[in-house]
């Protein structure tokens, strides 16, 4: 058994495949589907991670970048650890 990575205009792909010479729509498909694991991060919620901080106008995004980027990066890291405590819960 191969594993064959190939990325297409819809995103990356990774199928287990027998051998090299299959087509790879014949592939069984490998990953975890992240996108049914975890919400989407919705614009209002970015819209509160700044207001939270105290960025209100663009002036304040162009001031604050710093800011700005911890309160976002604090959405991420949220639904990241979402997704950890699925990994561990569902082996």
């Amino acid at each position: 058994m191969i594993v064959k990575e190939w990325r297409d205009e819809s995103g990356p792909h990774r199928v287990l495949l027998p051998n090299e010479n299959e087509d790879v729509s014949r592939g069984i498909p490998q990953g975890e589907p992240w996108e049914l694991l975890t919400d989407a991060i919705t614009p209002e919620q970015i819209a509160q991670a700044l207001r939270d901080v105290g960025i209100w106008t663009k002036k304040d995004l162009r001031e604050k970048v710093k800011v700005a980027r911890g309160a976002l990066f604090g959405l991420v890291g949220a639904r990241l650890a979402a997704l950890l405590k699925q990994t561990r819960e569902v082996q």
